[in-house]
């Protein structure tokens, strides 16, 4: 088990001079494509679904009330993130490894 004493880094700072000094700038840099692609691929997803679930949000706009409304936003909102997790689950992994 290990102690904060034995702690490889100490913060975030000592950590990139840690990481620049042992592996240089591609060691700093690795992982930087996939997480820009997690997170193109995260937000765009949850823009897109969203943006195609609002014509659903207008259909019984007069008839509906404000609280109603308000719930089908959270709820497009819960299905547009959900699909985000789904699509963009690889990118996370690779991102992590």
């Amino acid at each position: 088990m290990s102690t904060a004493s034995s702690a490889t880094y100490r913060g975030v700072l000592p950590a990139l001079r840690r990481i620049q000094q042992q592996e240089g700038i591609r060691g700093l840099q690795r992982g930087l494509a996939a997480a820009s692609l997690l997170q193109f691929t995260n937000v765009a997803t949850r823009f897109g679904v969203y943006n195609l679930g609002q014509p659903w949000l207008h259909k019984g706009e007069s008839a509906a009330d404000e609280a109603q409304r308000h719930m089908q936003r959270l709820m497009l909102g819960g299905i547009s993130g959900a699909a985000a997790a789904v699509v963009s689950n690889p990118f996370f992994l690779l991102k992590t490894r």
